[in-house]
């Protein structure tokens, strides 16, 4: 592959961009910790696991995320502190 060739876009079953460094953490329906680190600005990540997953992002106002390829919204689950708390299923 070409270094100057476009990256595909991560596989997953969610997936999380960050427009600004932001912190996220998910963990599934075991308990397993799948995703747990600062992603910084313009990263994509992906990450599959036991449904429902329980995720928490700090600077959720320049995080997005997605599941099964649908947009999630993170404002009903984004507290004033800009922290988004949720359970995806």
């Amino acid at each position: 592959a070409s270094a100057t060739a476009p990256a595909a876009a991560p596989a997953g079953a969610l997936q999380v961009r960050a427009s600004a460094a932001s912190w996220v953490e998910v963990v599934d329906q075991r308990g397993v910790r799948v995703l747990s680190r600062l992603l910084q600005a313009g990263e994509t990540v992906a990450v599959d696991g036991v449904a429902p997953l329980r995720v928490k992002i700090g600077n959720a106002a320049v995080t997005e995320v997605s599941y099964q390829g649908r947009p999630v919204d993170l404002g009903p689950a984004t507290s004033r502190g800009n922290v988004a708390t949720l359970e995806i299923k």
